[in-house]
């Protein structure tokens, strides 16, 4: 039922995925690793981070799940 949703609108889930992504990363990773211990991220390197796990990563993970599921 999910992948039939998922399967007309995947741009915007993989988008969403990325921002998810992101989020378990800077809430969850980073601050339990020890190399962001030197206090928050400038706006800009959220940015940038965001973008990066929303275009490069989430995107083509959406793509290809729309390509293989059927």
């Amino acid at each position: 039922m999910l992948v039939q949703c998922m399967r007309p609108h995947f741009v915007v889930c993989g988008l969403f995925f990325g921002i998810g992504l992101d989020l378990v990363v800077q809430l969850i990773v980073l601050p339990l690793s020890g190399l962001h211990s030197t206090g928050p991220l400038p706006i800009r390197g959220l940015i940038q981070s965001l973008l990066v796990h929303m275009f490069p990563i989430g995107l083509p993970i959406a793509c290809s799940e729309r390509r293989f599921s059927k």
